[in-house]
């Protein structure tokens, strides 16, 4: 995948479509592209959190222990992110993601999303400002 491909993938995305194109291409620059066969698992709820993923292409199944066992919870497409709660803080992981399907991702870590945000404040803004609106209701869960 191309900077130029991760930047379109980004500016589509809900979380990052705010942001300019420098802005993006910051974020581009960030991440890095994996990809991850069907039925394995990225990690496991309770896990300490240390990235984030966006959905290139595939699909992936989150998961959520509960009394009377594991039970999917929702299931995250092309487009779509997760895990980005642990680009904030310091919890452990509230799910586990397991591939429904082949994907490819774009993941991108603590370590450099912090950097973002400390050296490019616009955007920590934009980021906070969508994760306001989720939190608000906006979320199509």
């Amino acid at each position: 995948m191309t900077l130029f491909e991760k930047m379109l993938f980004l500016g589509r995305t809900d979380l990052f479509s705010a942001l300019p194109a420098e802005d993006l291409e910051l974020i581009a620059l960030a991440t890095e592209v994996i990809e991850v066969e069907a039925d394995q698992w990225l990690f496991h709820q309770g896990d300490v959190g240390d990235r984030m993923y966006l959905v290139v292409s595939g699909s992936v199944t989150l998961w959520v222990q509960r009394p009377n066992g594991l039970q999917p919870v929702t299931t995250r497409g092309a487009g779509d992110f997760f895990g980005e709660m642990a680009l904030l803080d310091d919890a452990r992981r509230s799910a586990s993601a397991q591939c429904a399907e082949h994907c490819q991702f774009l993941v991108l870590d603590k370590e450099s999303f912090v950097q973002l945000v400390m050296d490019y404040p616009a955007i920590a803004l934009a980021v906070f400002k969508f994760l306001c609106a989720l939190i608000r209701g906006g979320d199509k869960d």
